[in-house]
């Protein structure tokens, strides 16, 4: 469906680089216990036909801004016969209303934006909303993205055709979601409110063709009154304004009178006991959910409520993961869920819930039992400690007012604030300024005392719906106990003497064995001004250290505060086979068991969580790294840690002993593999050329882990240091941060990085054509994987050709298999080359239904024969190029990308300055396009991977 826009919207008032004009802000006023009020820099209003808008100025980020078309309506305001309706209606409005634009996917591509990150649409329990982000320096596109939001609002047509179509799509997300945890939430929910809708019926009536229900839920919601805009960014708010005033302010009110306001879930008075399965489920947890009804924090005693639960949760959490600081723990650690206690799950409805996760060994049940009751004993009978409150109100401020973060840096970005202005838009939660956010929670956390937080712990467990659930693999059911034995643990841990607690010191007090004195040489310092990079060489070691600090400051902080530290050396577990590739690879996890600088693997754990540091070494099978980051406060601290990772190696057989026993308890585990898994594993051992020599760590060997020979082969990789480039991330000035960094790296052993520069290594991938189908999973759903890899020239100049390539490919594969085959919700395209081993993989995947494989196999193929035959349009070209230029744009967004960046161009280019600098692109046209879908793209050499359901085995 193409709307025209409703009416004309004037491009002259200019919404950005207004920094010298004058925006009224109100005073300040200060924080009453009786009343929050919403920020004053908000402009805020609510038109004639009930339309709400919020309109904000936020310079963080500079030149770019939030939209977000809020409808007060979701699920639970669906009715009976309209279950997964208001997800379809999303669907529906958002993808066909832009126009004489063409499609959504088509305008925000066509100015560089990302699908899913500029645009993306979503529903939930209590509302649908629509989000734009784009640049606010572009006054037309401002007012088309505006335009198309008034759309969103009451623009749309839901013609048979479309809603058909989109019913398609959504039925593909659904069936994309089942998983082993859909599966058990659909057993457990049900029974905690009456608002969830189960996997099976959401199925079922997207499947149905009535059409009535569809139009009547979005004639119901869709209307001014239960609808607002906001928009934060960096603009002109009295121009916005008026802009929104002039585009909103006809919508017709709209024939729904029904107000969002639902009925409270009911809470039933039981005490129940089921046993849950499923066949991935490989753990034995006993979990207690009790619920109760739950109010929105919707003042300032609301807002000291949840603040009080926040409290509770850590103070509770971390009396909890003292059952773990021991080799031989009582509890097992889940890998499929959460194990520790929660006091703030919610449930539509208003339905709030306690939930205890205890995650059992088979064999020791009653024990594990026992442990996490005493904790809740302990706590219910003699409370918490002062300091134990002391210590959780510190973490939690920390966390709440961005204490890690520069004064500067601490106030919300625009996508903060438009999340909270929408929570303030829905639920009436508080929005304030910063000043008096910042004012009123620590108000609120000063005012919090033990007996508050001991009477909300007590309260906590005296919710009148009591579910007692016992979740084991179905191959274990028959060995379980009863309810009757289960309860009898239960009421016998209760009667017992609570067990005096004793809190540990805080973890302000730890400290490492490492003690090294300032360098004291002559550093070999570059910069390179294009990249914002310094280099700094350790003649002495030949250490390199690539500084990278922040650029653009009005972004939000993705490191939140922290300094991050990435090491990569070029070369993994390779280099061994059989047996030793395995230890080899399992070396960093090893290493890592026994602790690090003097301290304990416990100690270290507190590090993590009281002091925000966290190291961790790691072997792949083509690289070595080692990853790290903390406060800038910290950053000595986290070089000992550094330091010590490189030089020592703490070895433990308490810790090689319960390290054994986890491995044993995951392996032999009886739930089955994922789908997901079972169709990975099997395109790693047919794709691979190395798969034989380079076991993956599984049942049939984990018990031939070797200690020794893995720390051997641990302190090898890590031995020279000098074939790590160290990659330094975060917001501070290079020459602050260099002594400490040079201090404990300049003592690091190390003959050079020679051996790592010019390296090549051998294929790694098939090149030829395969086929192999795998059958697993119950449902109706498939999965297809399509490779092909072969020989190529890689050529770092061919990279922009290789990023259009792929930009055309996913959009071609997105238009042909989701908008005209109607067939899967999303596909994944990409193609990659590796230089070092001169290969190219090109791979396409996406979830179908069983009975459309071949369709669909047969669609993607031609798509890609297409290109081959054929080349792109300029039109596309250009798309491309504009998808190109915002991808530049945003590569400080990714956390990952800059270390993996300059790692790999140290290698190719031997350590020289070219490494360090921007690469000057081959240009991107039609024929370059055309000639690399020629080389890349050879259907005679197409692997085809299909995961059909059990059921269809012959």
């Amino acid at each position: 469906m193409r709307l025209k826009f409703l009416l004309p919207i004037s491009c002259s008032l200019m919404i950005v680089g207004l920094h010298g004009a004058a925006v009224a802000k109100a005073v300040v006023q200060p924080v009453s216990a009786n009343e929050i009020k919403l920020d004053p820099e908000i402009r805020h209003g609510k038109l004639a036909n009930g339309f709400t808008y919020y309109i904000r100025r936020n310079v963080r980020p500079a030149k770019r801004v939030e939209m977000r078309l809020v409808v007060k309506a979701g699920t639970m305001q669906q009715d009976r016969d309209q279950v997964e309706y208001a997800h379809l209606v999303e669907h529906i409005v958002a993808n066909h209303v832009a126009g004489d634009l063409g499609t959504i996917w088509e305008w925000v591509q066509g100015w560089g934006g990302k699908i899913g990150t500029d645009f993306n649409a979503e529903t939930s329990d209590d509302r649908t909303i629509y989000r734009l982000s784009l640049p606010s320096d572009q006054p037309e596109l401002f007012a088309q993205a505006l335009g198309i939001q008034r759309g969103w609002a009451q623009g749309a047509v839901l013609s048979v055709k479309d809603t058909a179509r989109e019913r398609k799509a959504v039925l593909a997300e659904i069936l994309g979601s089942r998983n082993r945890q859909s599966r058990i939430m659909d057993q457990v929910a049900p029974e905690i409110t009456s608002y969830y809708d189960t996997w099976d019926e959401r199925q079922a009536s997207i499947q149905r063709s009535d059409d009535a229900p569809v139009l009547r839920y979005y004639r119901d919601w869709y209307r001014p009154d239960t609808q607002a805009i906001i928009i934060v960014g960096d603009i002109d708010p009295m121009a916005v304004e008026a802009m929104v005033r002039k585009t909103f302010g006809n919508l017709p009110r709209g024939v729904g009178k029904r107000s969002p306001t639902v009925r409270p879930a009911p809470i039933p008075v039981r005490d129940r006991f089921r046993i849950i399965t499923d066949p991935e489920q490989k753990e034995v947890q006993l979990r207690q959910i009790i619920a109760s009804r739950g109010a929105e924090a919707t003042g300032y005693q609301g807002l000291r409520s949840e603040i009080v639960t926040q409290l509770l949760e850590r103070m509770y959490v971390d009396r909890e993961l003292r059952l773990r600081d021991t080799f031989d723990p009582v509890q097992a650690r889940s890998a499929q869920d959460t194990d520790v206690t929660s006091f703030s799950g919610r449930y539509s409805g208003g339905v709030r819930t306690t939930q205890s996760h205890f995650t059992l060994h088979p064999d020791r049940m009653r024990e594990g039992v026992d442990a996490g009751l005493a904790v809740r004993r302990a706590v219910q009978v003699e409370g918490f400690q002062q300091v134990e409150l002391d210590r959780a109100r510190q973490l939690l401020g920390r966390d709440l007012l961005s204490e890690q973060l520069p004064l500067e840096e601490r106030p919300l970005t625009s996508g903060s604030m438009v999340l909270a202005i929408t929570d303030h838009f829905v639920k009436a939660s508080p929005f304030q300024s910063w000043g008096d956010y910042e004012r009123t929670h620590r108000q609120i956390l000063a005012s919090i005392t033990l007996a508050d937080i001991n009477k909300a712990a007590r309260e906590a467990w005296k919710g009148t719906n009591r579910e007692l659930l016992l979740l084991a693999p179905p191959k274990l059911l028959a060995s379980m106990p009863s309810e009757a034995i289960i309860r009898a643990w239960m009421n016998e841990a209760e009667q017992r003497p609570a067990v005096a607690y004793v809190p540990r010191v805080s973890a302000d007090t730890l400290k490492t064995n490492v003690e090294l004195p300032a360098y004291a040489g002559n550093l070999l310092v570059t910069r390179f001004e294009e990249l914002g990079l310094t280099r700094v060489v350790i003649p002495e070691n030949g250490v390199t250290i690539i500084l990278k600090p922040d650029r653009d400051l009005s972004k939000r902080d993705i490191r939140g505060g922290q300094i991050h530290i990435a090491a990569t050396r070029p070369m993994g577990a390779e280099a061994w086979s059989g047996n030793a590739y395995l230890n080899a690879r399992q070396a960093g996890n090893l290493a890592y068991l026994g602790g690090v600088g003097g301290l304990s693997p416990f100690d270290y754990a507190r590090l993590r969580i009281e002091r925000g540091i966290w190291t961790s070494p790691g072997v792949d099978e083509l690289e070595t790294q080692y990853l790290a980051g903390a406060p800038r406060k910290e950053l000595d601290m986290l070089m000992q840690l550094t330091h010590a990772h490189f030089t020592q190696v703490q070895r433990s057989e308490d810790a090689f002993r319960l390290n054994s026993r986890q491995l044993r308890d995951h392996f032999n585990k009886l739930g089955e593999k994922s789908p997901q898994k079972i169709l990975a594993d099997r395109v790693w051992e047919v794709s691979s050329r190395h798969s034989a020599d380079r076991p993956k760590l599984d049942a049939s060997n984990f018990d031939t882990l070797d200690y020794d020979m893995a720390l051997g082969y641990y302190q090898q990789m890590m031995g020279n240091a000098g074939q790590f480039l160290f990659v330094v991330q975060g917001r501070f000035d290079p020459a602050d941060i260099t002594p400490t960094l040079v201090k404990y790296l300049s003592k690091l052993p190390s003959s050079g990085p020679a051996e790592i520069f010019g390296r090549k290594r051998p294929f790694q991938l098939r090149h030829d054509a395969v086929k192999e189908t795998v059958y697993a999973g119950g449902d109706e759903n498939a999965s297809v994987i399509l490779k092909i890899a072969g020989p190529v020239a890689v050529r770092r100049e061919d990279e922009k050709k290789t990023r259009a390539f792929n930009n055309i490919m996913r959009a071609r594969l997105h238009d042909r298999l989701r908008e005209k085959e109607n067939g899967t919700y999303s596909v994944q395209f990409g193609a990659s080359m590796s230089r070092s081993a001169g290969e190219f993989s090109v791979s396409v995947s996406f979830d179908c239904k069983a009975v459309d494989v071949d369709r669909m196999v047969a669609a993607a193929i031609d798509e890609l024969r297409k290109l081959r035959e054929n080349g792109p349009t300029a039109a596309e070209v250009a798309k491309a190029m504009q998808l190109d230029a915002t991808y530049l744009a945003t590569l400080d967004d990714d956390i990952y990308f800059w270390p993996g960046r300059l790692s790999t161009r140290y290698v190719e280019e031997s350590g020289a300055d070219s490494a360090f600098e921007p690469v000057q692109y081959d240009q991107v046209t039609i024929e370059s396009i055309k000639a690399l879908a020629e080389k890349l793209i050879d259907p005679t050499k197409i692997q085809q991977y299909v995961r059909l359901p059990e059921a269809m085995r012959k």
